[in-house]
C-alpha cells in the first residue's frame, strides 16, 4: 500500500519564502491501492483537483509510475510541468521524504488494521491532523491555516490596491 500526496505550486529547489513552503506542506490529494502504479498516482492527482487548482509543477522522485507516459500526458493535459529529483538524490525531494517518514511512523504498519476500511479511516485522520492541527515550525501553524492567512492577505492587498486606484481615478476626473 502506498500513499501519494500532491503538493501544489511545488518548486524543484528549496522554497525561498514561507508561503511557498506552506503550499508544499499540505497534502491535497491521496489515494489507497494495493498496487503502487500509474493508476494510483493519477487518481491521487484527480482527487487533489477536486478541491484545488492544478499546480504549475508536480515534483516527484523518478519512480516508474511518475515516468509513465500516461501520467506525463495527464500532467500535460492540465498544463502541469513534471519535475523529478535526480536518481539517488532523496534530499532533492526532502519535504515529501520527511512527510512519508513521519506519516508511516505515526500511522503504524498497515497490517495492524483488521480491515481496509479501518486503514483508510486511519490514513484520513492522519492527513487531517497533518493539514489542520499539527504545527509546522516554518509556518508557525498548520498548513491550511497558513494558506488561509496568505489568501486573506492577498485579498486585503487587492482591495487596498483597488481603493488606491479608485482614488487616483477620482483625482484625475476632478481636475
Amino acid at each position: 500500500m502506498k500513499l501519494f500526496g500532491l503538493k501544489p505550486q511545488r518548486k524543484r529547489k528549496k522554497p525561498d519564502k514561507p508561503q511557498d513552503l506552506g503550499q508544499a506542506a499540505e497534502v491535497v490529494g491521496w489515494e489507497v491501492s494495493v498496487r503502487h502504479n500509474t493508476d494510483l498516482v493519477a487518481q491521487a492527482f484527480f482527487n487533489a483537483l477536486e478541491h484545488h487548482p492544478a499546480p504549475q509543477i508536480a515534483h516527484s522522485d523518478q519512480g516508474s509510475e511518475y515516468r509513465n507516459q500516461i501520467y506525463l500526458n495527464l500532467l500535460k493535459s492540465f498544463n502541469v510541468q513534471p519535475s523529478m529529483s535526480e536518481k539517488a538524490r532523496p534530499w532533492q525531494n526532502g519535504h515529501k521524504e520527511s512527510f512519508y517518514s513521519g506519516f508511516k511512523l505515526e500511522l503504524g504498519h498497515p497490517e495492524c488494521y483488521s480491515t481496509l476500511g479501518e486503514l483508510i479511516e486511519a490514513i484520513a485522520q492522519q492527513i487531517y491532523y497533518y493539514n489542520n492541527q499539527r504545527i509546522h515550525t516554518a509556518l508557525k501553524g498548520p498548513p491550511t491555516i497558513f494558506a488561509q492567512r496568505i489568501a486573506f492577505q492577498k485579498l486585503i492587498n487587492k482591495v487596498e490596491f483597488n481603493n488606491l486606484l479608485i482614488r487616483e481615478v477620482a483625482k484625475t476626473q476632478s481636475v
